[in-house]
């Protein structure tokens, strides 16, 4: 009876020495899984040992947490990097034109993303055109190929996407849509996202990527917050340059009014030199004029004058001269000369030439033969 009972006391006390230290195993390794969680490790394996209590499950609740928690806080310093990092390559390559900043932006957002290629497509209109698309920059596409491509607004994914104002995101690629190359091969993307560069409800192109693998919905929300800033960034180019354009017209322009300016200046003063020269020939010509009659005068006072046209018809004659023929002017005007020579004159060869000589301009001085109407030489 007595060695029963000291028999039973000792089964009680193994029993309860066993649970202390299963009790300490779970408690040092969930101390450990805890201390494992603060430094940040959430690959650890919860135990057997812990997987089969309730502290076990909350401890991996807690981790499950504490791992989202990490992985959000991952995703939001990576995003605001991302933005930052994109904020200072549009501020710095804003001066650039638009290829070679679409350049720069593409590369960097493929990188940054790890995608495998893209394009961005800016919508045109050359030549007053209907509007369409143009891939202005690519990387890692086959450039050959797609340098130039382009899109009618409405053709293709991108077309569509302008149309739509809306991303499309693709995992199920047709093998002829796009591939991806590289030194090993081609490849058919597992995925595609299009997303259209809209601000102020006004869209500038679309942003087309491509990836091995399929993109995750923090890339997908970093490129539509990005595509805000590109279609910005594009719109701003584009009014600096129309800015310029217009700036550089304005110029050509002045210079070109100061130039007509300048000429017009010149013409003034060449007329007013030409309307003073006239002036002073006009004053002289008057004074000669003056000159002239007066000795018109003097000679018609003193003396016997006709005068004739070239072919020697009469025009007029003064009053010396028809007294001293016994005609009056209306008696002589509109007739030959003729009437005032004798025969033997008009036959003469000198006669047949003298109006010619005069015509010509000849100076003809001598003493000439001529009849009066009454006949006395």
């Amino acid at each position: 009876m007595r060695l029963s009972i000291y028999r039973s006391k000792r089964s009680g006390e193994e029993i309860l020495s066993s649970e202390n230290q299963k009790l300490k195993t779970i408690l040092s390794e969930a101390s450990n899984f805890i201390k494992e969680i603060k430094n940040g490790n959430f690959n650890i394996d919860i135990s057997k040992n812990l997987s089969d209590n309730e502290l076990g499950v909350e401890l991996l609740s807690m981790k499950l947490h504490f791992d989202k928690v990490s992985t959000d806080e991952k995703i939001r310093n990576w995003f605001n990097t991302g933005l930052a990092t994109f904020s200072d390559i549009l501020r710095n390559k804003s001066s650039l034109n638009l290829k070679e900043l679409s350049d720069d932006i593409l590369s960097n957002l493929v990188k940054y993303i790890s995608a495998n290629q893209g394009a961005i497509f800016v919508i045109e209109n050359d030549n007053n055109d209907a509007e369409h698309l143009r891939m202005i920059a690519c990387y890692a596409y086959n450039r050959k190929k797609y340098l130039d491509k382009r899109f009618e607004l409405g053709e293709g994914l991108a077309g569509q996407c302008v149309l739509e104002k809306e991303p499309i995101y693709l995992k199920e690629i047709p093998e002829d849509f796009v591939n991806i190359t590289s030194g090993l091969g081609e490849a058919t993307p597992r995925s595609v996202f299009i997303c259209p560069l809209i601000i102020n409800e006004r869209i500038f192109g679309v942003i087309e990527l491509a990836s091995l693998t399929e993109f995750k919905p923090h890339h997908i929300d970093f490129i539509n917050k990005l595509s805000e800033n590109v279609a910005a960034c594009i719109k701003n180019v584009r009014d600096s340059e129309q800015t310029n354009t217009l700036l550089n017209e304005s110029r050509q322009q002045a210079e070109e009014l100061r130039a007509q300016e300048e000429e017009m200046r010149q013409n003034l003063e060449e007329m007013q030199a030409t309307q003073e020269e006239m002036k002073r020939k006009s004053e002289e010509l008057r004074s000669t004029s003056a000159e002239i009659l007066g000795i018109i005068n003097g000679i018609n006072a003193t003396m016997a004058t006709i005068e004739f046209s070239p072919d020697g018809t009469i025009i007029k004659a003064n009053d010396n001269f028809l007294k001293t023929m016994k005609y009056t002017i209306d008696d002589i005007k509109g007739k030959h000369h003729r009437m005032f020579a004798p025969i033997d004159v008009l036959e003469s060869d000198e006669y047949k030439t003298f109006w010619q000589r005069l015509a010509s301009g000849e100076s003809i001085t001598g003493v000439f033969k001529r009849i009066s109407r009454t006949g006395d030489t």
